[in-house]
């Protein structure tokens, strides 16, 4: 296995794990919530996609994010993309 060049800690594989489920997260999760109301629905769009494209943990990507958080606040944002993936497609 090897190792992406710009972050000693990930895998290329766990790049890979993380980028399908963060898509099928922002994918389904909105797709499903579109049934409660519209705002709610982007509501998810903007959680799921713009706040991890604007909000990171310096090293954690090949470029420094706009706005740099600790990893902890990561912590509780991924577990929140991973629970969105696992469970909104059973809805969508």
């Amino acid at each position: 296995m090897t190792r992406a060049a710009d972050s000693p800690n990930r895998t290329n594989v766990a790049s890979g794990l993380r980028f399908l489920t963060e898509l099928t997260g922002s994918t389904a999760a909105p797709w499903a919530l579109h049934r409660v109301g519209c705002a709610v629905a982007i509501a998810a769009l903007v959680l799921l996609i713009a706040l991890p494209a604007v909000v990171g943990t310096p090293g954690d990507r090949p470029f420094d994010p706009p706005v740099a958080v600790p990893g902890a606040a990561m912590l509780l944002l991924v577990p929140l993309e991973a629970a969105a993936a696992a469970v909104a497609p059973r809805f969508a």
